[in-house]
């Protein structure tokens, strides 16, 4: 074999060879930039455990551990952060007293209660999709997590404008953003205690798991009724006795739950 053939053999062995090491570089990258490869579980933690998978992936730790951290870190920077956040939900006086406060640290304390709220309940959903297998639009991982986050916030602007419509028809702003306010109350709190809820539902199996998914849907019940509780109190301390009025505070609350489950039965 001359010097030409051997060059020649060995120029097409090393195409071959790169070929075949890009297809399976690719075939490794790609699923795990869609998001799939944290739920190829095995056949044996399936069986184990439908719900959850034998090791979670890493950004899972680093969301809860982030939530937690930042928690703890605002607790011991503001102070009272957990206390007022369960007395403004639970007492109508505490919430009217922060919707007055227009301090720079009231509106600190809110954005960063916002914001778990929004991680916490979108990493909620997360796992409630995995539990269900409901993966809308093929999306898997971090990338579902972030259309989470997205959904949610698209829904929190979407009740703002509504109660902005509303205010212009009755001509009430200053009284549909006191109801938003009083309504959020009870998102945040509903964030705090999803927390420990997420962290049980990720790291444990079997019975003690399914435990805490009932105690998080009920959870979830409790707070749509404090929710309606507190707009009843809201209503009454008001006097808002217009039944319109009364209607479009009711739908609020109504059409974010349709348009969340026009969703899920969409993709279902």
């Amino acid at each position: 074999m001359g010097y030409t053939q051997v060059r020649d053999t060995i120029f097409s062995d090393s195409i071959r060879m790169d070929s075949v090491w890009n297809d399976s570089l690719i075939g490794t990258i790609q699923p795990f930039l869609s998001g799939s490869i944290p739920y190829q579980a095995t056949e044996v933690s399936q069986q184990a455990n439908p719900h959850l998978l034998a090791n979670q992936p890493i950004w899972f730790f680093i969301v809860i551990f982030s939530l937690i951290v930042s928690i703890a870190a605002s607790q011991l920077f503001f102070g009272k952060l957990l206390k007022g956040t369960f007395q403004a939900a639970a007492r109508y006086s505490v919430t009217v007293g922060m919707f007055n406060d227009n301090s720079q640290i009231q509106r600190r304390k809110d954005n960063i209660l916002y914001a778990v709220y929004f991680v916490s309940l979108a990493f909620f959903m997360l796992l409630m999709e995995m539990r269900f297998s409901i993966f809308p639009f093929r999306l898997f991982g971090f990338v579902l997590f972030l259309c989470n986050i997205a959904f949610l916030v698209v829904i929190f602007y979407l009740r703002i404008i509504f109660a902005n419509l509303a205010a212009h028809i009755f001509n009430k702003y200053a009284l549909f953003r006191e109801y938003l306010y009083h309504n959020f109350a009870v998102n945040k709190l509903f964030g705090l205690l999803l927390i420990p809820l997420i962290f049980l539902l990720t790291y444990t199996r079997e019975t003690i798991n399914d435990v805490c998914f009932w105690v998080s849907i009920s959870l979830f019940g409790a707070m749509l009724v404090m929710k309606i509780f507190k707009g009843i109190i809201f209503s009454l301390k008001k006097h808002v006795f217009s039944f319109y009025l009364f209607l479009y505070l009711c739908a609020l609350e109504i059409v974010p739950i349709l348009l969340i489950y026009k969703w899920i039965s969409s993709v279902v």
